[in-house]
């Protein structure tokens, strides 16, 4: 799974290393979004965090 960033100002996205993912979301959450995204890979989860949010894509 990979996880990246899309800012609230200027949409700008980025992919993030798991280290700045573990950062911002907890272990539990991360399980959960690799999960969800592999049992319905078209469903979307994103988190809600400071300046932005987390999308996990497959």
């Amino acid at each position: 799974m990979t996880f990246y960033f899309t800012d609230n100002k200027g949409n700008n996205r980025r992919k993030l290393k798991m280290s700045e993912v573990h950062q911002h979301l907890s272990e539990c959450q991360i399980k959960d979004a690799i999960e969800d995204k592999k049992n319905d890979p078209d469903l979307e989860v994103s988190y809600m965090t400071v300046g932005g949010f987390i999308t996990c894509e497959h």
